[in-house]
């Protein structure tokens, strides 16, 4: 009896050890041939292993289609990060995705498409690739578990909600050799910080300060940031917003403005929604 209980300790120990050892397997992989990563993991013997997945060489839409496979499968529920610094999206290969089997999308050159990672809700961590020069438009819509983004240094052009609905989006790393973009406590804004482009919805802390070389806040840069109950802005001039700026953010959320600058404030397009507009001393 005492054998046979020491063998199923063992036995468990075993199965433990594999199981906590999968679940948090890293993988690296240089894909020379685009089109060939399910190949390339299948040799690795990792099919179902990957927690942490660091791609080199080129990618096109096979691959793509295929990572999205990965995220979102029967264990997409452990954490999943996806270093693409020093690959190449490329053109050719399947759809990387399709809409209603209507609309069927595919890689360009140097571009992280229109939905390329939307609802990819596994995904925790994304590195875009260095020699991506365009984000599209609804690129990492819903990506629900996406809690930090490193943005390369060619990015110049970042599309429409990219980045819309990622509820726990805690902030933005960018290249500091990006001539367009940059980052400041984990809030994105364009390189001289004249434009705040987006505020990361699940940034901690309750409270923000807009910094005063801010001139301009894009569509949305606000959106659905509920977790907000103070925004201080400091320019008397309010920045240039819009109607969705500050979309969803609580009626409860007070704006602290420079004396004598409630009237501007409360008339601009974007600012007048908020209910409680306060003047500073």
């Amino acid at each position: 009896m005492k054998v046979h209980l020491a063998l199923l300790i063992c036995i468990f120990a075993v199965l433990f050890i594999r199981c906590d050892s999968n679940d948090n397997e890293s993988l690296t992989l240089h894909v020379k041939n685009a089109g060939t990563l399910l190949s390339l993991i299948k040799k690795s013997g990792s099919l179902h292993d990957i927690s942490s997945l660091t791609l080199t060489g080129n990618l096109n839409g096979t691959d793509i289609r295929y990572i999205r496979e990965m995220v979102n499968g029967s264990s997409s529920e452990r954490v999943f990060t996806l270093n693409l610094s020093k690959a190449n999206i490329v053109g050719g290969g399947s759809s990387y995705y399709s809409f209603s089997d209507v609309n069927e999308y595919y890689t360009s050159n140097n571009v992280i498409g229109f939905g390329m990672f939307a609802y990819c809700y596994g995904l925790t961590s994304i590195t875009i690739p260095n020699s991506v020069t365009e984000i599209g438009d609804l690129a990492f819509f819903v990506c629900t578990g996406l809690t930090s983004v490193t943005i390369g240094n060619s990015v110049t052009s970042i599309g429409n909600s990219a980045f819309s609905t990622c509820s726990r989006l805690k902030g933005f790393i960018v290249a500091p050799d990006n001539n367009k973009y940059s980052s400041l406590d984990g809030v994105l804004f364009n390189k001289d910080k004249t434009t705040l482009v987006l505020y990361p919805q699940a940034k901690d802390g309750t409270s923000y300060t807009i910094p005063n070389s801010v001139t301009e806040i894009e569509w949305g840069a606000f959106y659905d940031c509920t977790g907000l109950t103070e925004i201080y802005s400091n320019n008397p001039i309010p920045p240039t917003s819009d109607a969705h700026t500050f979309y969803n953010v609580s009626t409860d959320c007070k704006l602290y403005v420079p004396k004598g600058s409630y009237s501007a404030y409360s008339k601009a397009e974007g600012w007048e929604d908020f209910k409680n507009i306060i003047e500073m001393k």
